[in-house]
């Protein structure tokens, strides 16, 4: 009697907390994906993507991907400077759609500083569903500072 009631009692909470051990599934593979890094990336921005932002396959146009990277990388070069006076952006790179990007969804750009040069800065950026926290595309952006004629100059940071 025993053995038929503990799995009909264990079936039964697991229907009624499917979803939450789903979304605790989530944030623990996420939590840990964090701490294998050894860093954790803070929240740049974050943007609901519109139809009128679709390209003729109805996902995100790869011009949108590429202006919210640098933006969300230009947060992240300004918040370690402190200033974007004199910051300007000298590549983007690497910019990978893992997952397409649909309508609807609310894209959240996180970024962390991941190479400091002695003029340079580069920045990676992860775009994810905010509501499930999947990553659906990544990039980096390299910026320099320079003097008020254009040419590169030392930032100070080590």
């Amino acid at each position: 009697m025993i053995r038929c009631v503990i799995p009909t009692i264990i079936k039964s909470i697991l229907r009624e907390h499917a979803v939450t051990l789903v979304k605790w599934i989530i944030i623990s593979n996420y939590y840990n994906k964090i701490m294998k890094r050894g860093k954790m990336m803070k929240v740049a921005t974050r943007h609901f993507v519109r139809p009128e932002f679709m390209n003729h396959h109805q996902t995100l146009y790869a011009g949108y991907i590429s202006e919210w990277v640098t933006e969300a990388a230009m947060i992240g070069v300004t918040e370690k400077l402190g200033t974007n006076e004199y910051v300007v952006l000298a590549a983007l790179k690497e910019v990978v759609i893992k997952k397409e990007v649909v309508s609807g969804m609310i894209l959240q750009l996180d970024y962390e500083v991941s190479k400091i040069g002695v003029t340079s800065i580069e920045i990676s950026v992860e775009g994810k569903n905010f509501l499930t926290g999947e990553s659906h595309l990544t990039g980096r952006a390299v910026f320099v500072t320079v003097d008020e004629n254009g040419k590169k100059r030392a930032h100070g940071l080590s």
